[in-house]
């Protein structure tokens, strides 16, 4: 099992900052599956209150084969028209473990989500909560929040860089294409999300360096 090494987060929460870090906490849960043959393919549906660290808070429903895949759906339409990279994950394996006492199952449920991004590699979230909605809700909240916030700093770098460049400084440039490949090894596909940016459009002061 492989998760994102910790100074690659270390690094995402030093370009970014505490205030365009994004975190999100789901408060509410609701689900509707259907357990017999559906014509359209759809078995599970979510819906999602969710309250955002900057205070923002809303409710996305998704439809899906099964749970992951519904509460993916449910935050894709939140997120991934503003962060592509999202769109080029996979799904690998769901796990669940649960601690069962002798007369009942009334304990805790460790749920591991496995997702691989476009290169192969291979990433493990892992949440604990009271029931198998909760912990996959959660593991699926932590991979959506890694992600975004890995594109928003791989964005910020590339704007860094590009600064740099035309600064002529040679040591910036280096430092921010050394960064670059841990966020490359450690995140998605961002290929498709670079743009022509605006001029202080996301670099700012490059005040984190």
């Amino acid at each position: 099992m492989r998760r994102p090494h910790g100074h690659t987060q270390r690094l995402i929460r030093k370009v970014l900052g505490p205030d365009d870090m994004l975190d999100l906490t789901v408060v509410r849960t609701r689900v509707e599956e259907t357990l017999v043959d559906d014509e359209a393919g759809t078995h599970c549906t979510v819906h999602l209150a969710v309250v955002a660290n900057d205070g923002d808070a809303f409710e996305v429903r998704g439809e899906g084969v099964g749970l992951v895949d519904a509460v993916y759906e449910a935050l894709m339409l939140r997120y991934a028209a503003e962060h592509p990279s999202l769109r080029t994950l996979s799904f690998d394996a769901f796990d669940v473990r649960a601690a069962c006492q002798e007369h009942g199952c009334g304990g805790s449920v460790e749920v591991t989500l496995s997702v691989r991004n476009e290169t192969g590699r291979l990433f493990d979230f892992e949440a604990v909560g009271l029931s198998t909605l909760g912990a996959a809700v959660m593991a699926m909240t932590g991979l959506v929040v890694y992600f975004v916030n890995a594109e928003r700093a791989f964005l910020r770098l590339h704007d860094a860089l590009s600064d740099a460049q035309q600064r002529h400084r040679p040591d910036l440039v280096e430092q921010f294409r050394n960064q670059l490949v841990d966020l490359v090894f450690d995140g998605a596909e961002y290929s498709g999300v670079l743009r022509p940016s605006d001029p202080g459009d996301r670099s700012g002061d490059a005040s984190w360096v």
